[in-house]
């Protein structure tokens, strides 16, 4: 198995929503973390459906900020 872990990295964290849209600004991304975690960017949310009222798919979390909007990448859990 392959994969990542945010504890590699200096910032000991998922990526944000920004850092993703940024990184691939016009193409989809799903990054997956170790079989335990993914991560999406706002096309890949878009395309599937997810908008500022979609609650919270099964068994993850789409994280947001206070005012209700997606702040972070979409995080499910496996």
């Amino acid at each position: 198995m392959g994969g990542w872990s945010e504890f590699q990295f200096a910032e000991r964290r998922m990526p944000t929503l920004d850092e993703l849209n940024k990184a691939a600004p016009d193409t989809p991304v799903f990054v997956l973390d170790l079989l335990r975690s993914s991560a999406v960017e706002s096309r890949t949310l878009r395309a599937v459906g997810y908008t500022k009222e979609s609650p919270n798919p099964p068994a993850g979390e789409i994280v947001r900020d206070a005012a209700g909007n997606r702040s972070r990448a979409c995080r499910e859990s496996f």
